[in-house]
């Protein structure tokens, strides 16, 4: 599993009839990153023995990681700004780099590139009066898998009152019909 370290996990021995039994250096290529690595060995040989070579692959494999996703307050008024704040680690070592989505539900708020594995992002358009679900997608790199967070943040129902003034000379006879045009001021 990638560690941000070389990976050095093979052994290389030249053996022969006669007790050859001789321990071998083994180089390495590509044995950081996540991916395929390759493992090769020589022997050189001497006037008993032949020389020989060998090759493997082994494959390193990316590291897991782990987001959470906080909001600034878990309770907002309408059109209240929140931020949220992904942190993203990995299970091992290193920083992972990439970017996060982050979602109110399955609409897209933005995606913030990580930095120093951190991304925030500042939102206004929560759903007034309703328990909004915010997630926090982070989307993996060559190195790390991807993982994801939710937080929720409550938004206050859009309150008003309505007052009607200047009918005070208004007749309305019973089986009437009063049709009144209101117009909301912010």
């Amino acid at each position: 599993v990638y560690n941000s370290a070389a990976q050095t996990p093979c052994t290389a021995t030249a053996t022969g009839p006669g007790g050859l039994s001789q321990p071998l250096t083994v180089s390495y290529t590509n044995n950081t990153n996540a991916g395929t690595a390759s493992a090769s060995a020589s022997y050189a040989g001497n006037a008993t023995y032949a020389a020989s070579n060998g090759s493997a692959s082994f494959t390193i494999a990316k590291a897991g990681t782990s987001t959470t996703v906080t909001a600034s307050s878990s309770s907002v008024a309408p059109g209240q700004s929140v931020t949220l704040t992904a942190q993203v680690v990995s299970v091992t070592t290193g920083t992972p780099t990439g970017s996060v989505a982050f979602y109110d539900g399955t609409t897209l708020l933005g995606t913030v590139p990580l930095t120093a594995g951190t991304a925030t992002i500042t939102t206004s358009s929560l759903t007034a009066g309703a328990i909004n679900v915010l997630n926090a997608v982070y989307s993996g790199d060559n190195n790390f898998t991807t993982s994801q967070s939710s937080t929720s943040v409550s938004v206050a129902s859009l309150d008003f009152t309505l007052v009607v003034s200047g009918l005070a000379n208004l007749t309305v006879n019973p089986g009437d019909v009063a049709t009144y045009q209101v117009t909301a001021d912010p």
